[in-house]
């Protein structure tokens, strides 16, 4: 994989979708006027003796609404020290009532218009942070540490917001109300009550150790082996690190630590000279005491020349143990602090906790017993993670826009399920709606959303960090062979719903629909250039993060030249390609002289106007959205169609980095780079599929260019009568009867078996 795998230890990633205009008053609409009068449930805490168990069940009015905001219904919350530390005024006066907990999992209720990666009804989390300025002039928003964020940093509790938009309240709740942009999708095959400690205490610990080049080769310590420092073993070994080492007073934590996965358990009750005998030992160490007391001289003894040490734990008042400086002096130390950690970062390491079936060690606890719990944490007895599950049922005042979903929504929803009811103190409950106080009995897990496919995200090296966007057939079968699907110019995962839906091809291999850079859900962290080799680079990186040994690839028009790079990239892990409506030539007057279409007559324009001027809310032309419905799916496109893919282009392509993107997108369809000389390095076999009515690339061109494939044990071109552009489209059947054949024959029994996804 040496040919196309990236240094993965990159440290700052740019923020996805930067608004500059993050401070500009709105205008409310309708249900903006109702969503201000809404009230939550939670539990508050109204001076520094709620820690001691009196925190007391009440309402509270949220921040107003925003459409960068999203509500959420709480299933989850993990308790975390900095609860204690807020709940008892320890970091500083607390601006009761508060409802503390920043752990929070649950279902995505009500969607602001500006946030594109939540509908409702998903499942999704939030962490300690819920605001930061975002502006892109901010030297840490723009770079992806938006956690560093200097200028406007809320907490997900105890915070003000400016502009009289009230405060921020946490996840000891029945909702919450944050900005989409700390809102992370929670991947499936993540429990809830797993992924809820993450949020907070995993990403405090998992951040500084990928920063800070936690890996092979290294052996690292953790101090602490408690709450925070448990996910510090578990995320260490599954960073690949040589050696990690657990570090606490007790020697009764010996077992459960060695259980957790560390190689050495050191108990500084145990061994009087545990310096001494384990001096010079460690690569980094993070440290997640919060003491004035801990022999601090003593932990920096047991690193390496130029080790690092890295605080994470936050103790009152700040305050830490002095430093020696000829200990610094002489071993060359890096000493330094790390805070949480961005949303990129988080949702890396949610996905890598469930690639590696990461399971902390988490008590359950019903929300009704929160007060206890508190006393509990206070005394010592929490045995690494505790997270609250909610009890009560949903009762949700029936009215569109209240959910973003129609009426015609909830009349599918069922009965709530009204177990565990007996074990609230505050079930059931209303949302309270200024007006409009008429609970419906309502089950939100009900709530699916038919129009978007079930696409995950996973992050790739490549580029210094790409978020891709995939669709996975279920159930995904390791003795099938797979077939990686690349959508076209503009489209996503959705182009190849009819291959989905197909169980001809689903029971005869697997499916793993891959967007595009510029496409979909795909984003890059740090960059806005990239070419189809990148793609090509991030779709083999997918695989092999996913553990996908070997596929086919199929890929529409621009999708085709993927499938070819992929191919020459890969050899050994690319069984075949399927180019569908496609052209494997630069924008060439050969092409175009045997009917291809003029890129630059129909782009040029755009990329210097439409696309070329910076709008703050810039949305792609309806006229744009036609013209590439026509080309792909033919001007007699059923209406019902046309108006689904004018909606898709227009929201994937919204606001600034919209435009951005879909002008980089732009511009590698217009300069694209030709393959004809690459060609006859493809060994791998070849079927091409081509419409007769393609409106963009000719079956004279594909019929010369299958040709050029002279290495390839079979390369042959089957021309499909009618059909269009987007061929998987308008031609499902024939397409599937192809690619089915084609697998079938060219998967031998050697390499049927395509490997293990999630």
């Amino acid at each position: 994989m040496e040919n196309y795998q990236d240094d993965e230890r990159h440290s700052i990633h740019k923020s996805n979708s930067l608004n500059t205009n993050y401070y500009t008053t709105q205008q409310p609409n309708t249900h903006d006027k109702m969503a201000t009068d809404t009230k939550f449930e939670g539990w508050l805490g109204k001076d520094k003796d709620s820690v001691e168990g009196k925190m007391e069940w009440g309402q509270f009015e949220p921040k107003k609404w925003t459409e960068d905001d999203v509500d959420i219904e709480i299933s989850h919350c993990g308790i975390c020290g900095s609860d204690l530390h807020m709940l008892s005024s320890g970091w500083g006066p607390t601006p009761y009532p508060c409802v503390v907990g920043h752990e929070i999992i649950g279902k995505a209720v009500k969607v602001g218009s500006n946030v594109k990666h939540v509908k409702p009804g998903d499942r999704v989390g939030v962490g300690a942070q819920a605001r930061s300025c975002l502006q892109s002039d901010c030297p840490d928003c723009s770079n992806g540490i938006e956690n560093h964020c200097h200028r406007g940093n809320i907490g997900t509790y105890g915070s003000v917001y400016p502009d009289d938009e009230g405060k921020s309240y946490g996840g000891y709740a029945t909702h919450n109300r944050t900005n989409g942009h700390f809102v992370m999708n929670i991947p499936d095959g993540l429990d809830s009550a797993d992924a809820a400690p993450m949020l907070c205490g995993g990403i405090t610990v998992y951040s500084p150790l990928k920063r800070y080049g936690c890996g092979p080769g290294k052996t690292v310590g953790i101090v602490g082996v408690g709450g925070l420092g448990h996910f510090g073993v578990l995320f260490a070994k599954a960073l690949g690190a040589d050696k990690v080492v657990g570090i606490s007073r007790k020697a009764e934590k010996r077992d459960d630590v060695l259980k957790l996965g560390a190689d050495l358990y050191i108990s500084t009750d145990e061994d009087k000279d545990w310096a001494k005998h384990n001096a010079q030992s460690l690569d980094l160490i993070i440290c997640t005491v919060s003491s004035a007391k801990m022999p601090l001289d003593g932990y920096l003894g047991l690193l390496k020349t130029h080790g690092t040490f890295i605080q994470v734990g936050a103790p009152d008042g700040g305050e830490l143990p002095p430093i020696n400086a000829f200990t610094l002096l002489s071993g060359g130390l890096k000493v330094g602090g790390s805070g949480i950690g961005a949303p990129w970062e988080i949702k890396e390491m949610l996905q890598l906790a469930a690639d590696k079936k990461i399971k902390p060690w988490v008590q359950k606890r019903p929300m009704k017993e929160a007060n206890q719990v508190v006393q509990d944490m206070v005394a010592g007895k929490a045995r690494y993670s505790i997270t609250f599950k909610q009890c009560l049922q949903s009762y949700i005042t029936v009215n569109k826009g209240v959910l973003g979903a129609s009426r015609d929504t909830y009349q599918k929803l069922t009965e709530p399920d009204k177990s565990n009811n007996e074990n609230c103190p505050y079930s059931p409950y209303p949302t309270y709606i200024s007006g409009l106080v008429r609970p419906m009995n309502l089950h939100l897990a009900s709530i699916e959303n038919d129009n978007m496919p079930p696409t995950s995200t996973i992050t790739v090296p490549h580029l210094g960090g790409i978020t891709a966007s995939y669709r996975l057939s279920e159930p995904y079968n390791s003795n099938l062979p797979t077939l990686v699907l690349v959508n076209s110019f503009t489209t996503s995962s959705v182009l190849y719903d009819d291959a989905f839906a197909a169980t001809d091809l689903t029971s005869a291999m697997n499916l793993l629909a891959i967007e595009l850079l510029g496409h979909g859900g795909t984003r890059a962290h740090k960059t806005e250039n990239w070419t189809y080799w990148d793609t090509a680079i991030m779709n083999l990186q997918v695989m092999e993060k996913l553990g996908v040994d070997k596929a086919f690839v199929l890929g529409t028009s621009q999708g085709g030249w993927v499938t070819v790079r992929m191919a020459l990239l890969a050899k050994d892990k690319i069984q075949g390609i399927i180019p569908l409506g496609t052209s494997l030539d630069f924008e060439s007057e050969r092409s175009r002289n045997l009917g291809c279409w003029h890129a630059v007559d129909g782009l040029a324009h755009r990329i210097t106007g439409e696309f070329g001027t910076s709008v703050p809310d810039f949305t792609p032309s309806q006229e744009f959205a036609d013209f590439l419905i026509d080309v792909g799916f033919g001007k007699a496109c059923p209406e019902d169609l046309r108006t689904f893919w004018r909606e898709e282009i227009s929201k994937n392509y919204q606001g600034e980095e919209g435009r951005k993107r879909i002008r980089m997108a732009a511009i590698n369809l217009r300069d694209r780079d030709g393959l004809h000389m690459r060609l006859s390095d493809v060994v791998c076999p070849v079927l091409w599929l081509h419409g007769t009515d393609d409106a963009v690339y000719s079956v004279a061109n594909a019929k010369e260019e299958i040709e050029m494939f002279t290495n390839s044990p079979d390369a042959r071109l089957e021309v499909i009568q009618g059909g269009q552009h987007f061929l998987s489209a308008s031609n499902p059947k024939e397409v599937n009867e192809h690619v089915v054949a084609f697998v079938n024959k060219y998967n031998n029994n050697d390499n049927s078996k395509a490997g293990s996804v999630l």
